[in-house]
Formats: structure tokens, sequence, C-alpha cells
């Protein structure tokens, strides 16, 4: 189905591509499976927040390796599949939210560029913690909001050491 030249897709929750030229009910061949057959999560049509059709191939495109986009096109909230980088551009972008005067806002954002980094090292972790101490204590509002978006990258002695209950 098309949205603006652009085909449906359809995505699994850990960002496996089913296919990214879905063609409309009555001309389909086969059903769109409802689990992925790599890894067995749910198949995604649209975005779970705004029910907009997820952004596929462009209508008419020449055959190419497509890669899942990481935010929904209308309502910018993140797909379940998101990177750390795309988690960090999400709290970024929900900095908007606060009232921070320009330069706090700069601090945090270069603070937070520490959520890129894979964490498993003592020193990774200890920049992260910094990182959304300040958020939590700095932009009340972007930590209420942020708290859905951190839950895929937080680790459970993080989640304790920020007063958060266990996942």
């Amino acid at each position: 189905m098309t949205h603006g030249g652009y085909m449906q897709a359809a995505v699994c929750r850990r960002g496996h591509v089913i296919d990214d030229l879905i063609e409309p009910a009555v001309t389909r061949r086969e059903p769109l499976p409802k689990h992925c057959k790599k890894c067995g999560a749910l198949v995604l049509t649209e975005c779970p927040q705004c029910t907009t059709r997820i952004q596929g191939s462009a209508r008419g495109a020449v055959a190419w390796e497509w890669n899942p986009p990481d935010f929904c096109h209308q309502c910018g909230s993140p797909y379940p599949w998101v990177s750390r980088e795309g988690i960090a551009y999400q709290i970024e972008n929900l900095l908007e939210a606060d009232d921070l005067p320009q330069g706090d806002r700069r601090v945090l954002v270069e603070q937070l560029a520490s959520l890129r980094e894979p964490a498993g090292d003592a020193a990774v972790e200890n920049r992260q913690m910094a990182a959304l101490r300040l958020l939590k204590s700095g932009a009340p509002k972007a930590w209420a909001l942020a708290g859905p978006v951190l839950q895929g990258i937080l680790t459970a002695e993080m989640r304790r050491q920020l007063g958060l209950p266990p996942a």
C-alpha cells in the first residue's frame, strides 16, 4: 500500500525486514506473517504509537538493500528496533519539552553523547550514569518522557542506581 509515493513495509520488533514493498491486501498472494521467521518477534506494519504505516521503499524504486527507519515519519516516535544512537537522539529531542536555557541544554546534549557507547565497560557506564543523573535532575520533563525509551539500554544496576523499578 502506498503512502506519499512510498510502499508500506513490514518489520519485526527486532528490526528484521519482512517486506519493504507490501502490496495492497486485495492483490497480495500470501498474507504477511504475524511473527518473524528469524527470531519469532511480532511483525509490525505500522507505528505502535500513532498507527501510521511504516514507510517502505519508494514506489518504482530499483531493488537495493532497504533498511527500516529508526523513527516514525509521522509522530517521530522511535520504533522498537531503534539503535543506541537513535535512543540518544530521541532523548535529545525530548529536551525540547523542557524549558531549559540553551546553555543547560547544550551541556546535557554533550553529556548524553555517552549513551551512544555500548555498555559493559565500567568507565562507559559511569559516564552514562552521570549523564542520566544530570538529565533526571536538570530536565525533569524530558526525564519523565524518556522513561520508555531508556528501557532498552538500562542495565538492572543502572535502574537500581537511578531509583527506577526493575524491568
